[in-house]
């Protein structure tokens, strides 16, 4: 049965600390959208189960190897739906950053050291979305 989940909220790439790097670049908890012209928007990245309760965002590389971690699920999403999210192709469509005009928006992405939205385009869950 596939899940009707379209929208994840992807969190935490402007914080470079709490293991949010990896072993080979410094900046790579804050390299997702920070300096790029679109904000990271249309970047795809695939989800791992790291832990029970940790899922987190890699970049995916030419040879469609992972990348960098640059990113996490809320635990609590990773605590329910893991598992089965485990190895998904996510794309972003919307990434908060402290420029935008919403107050709302500009309190999340202090709040959660980087807020984005991203849709599954390829899905473990009953086949591709």
């Amino acid at each position: 049965m596939a899940n009707t989940l379209q929208t994840i909220e992807i969190v935490g790439f402007t914080a470079s600390n709490n293991e949010r790097t990896c072993a080979n670049h410094d900046c790579c908890g804050e390299s997702l959208v920070i300096d790029a012209a679109n904000n990271g928007v249309g970047m795809m990245l695939r989800l791992r189960l790291t832990t029970k309760n940790e899922l987190a965002a890699y970049t995916i590389l030419a040879d469609d190897s992972d990348g960098c971690r640059v990113g996490f699920t809320f635990r609590s999403f990773a605590d329910i739906h893991g598992a089965a999210y485990d190895g998904c192709v996510v794309e972003l469509v919307e990434v908060y950053t402290s420029q935008n005009e919403d107050r709302a928006e500009r309190r999340k992405f202090h709040t959660c050291k980087g807020y984005s939205l991203a849709r599954v385009v390829k899905s473990n869950i009953g086949g591709d979305k």
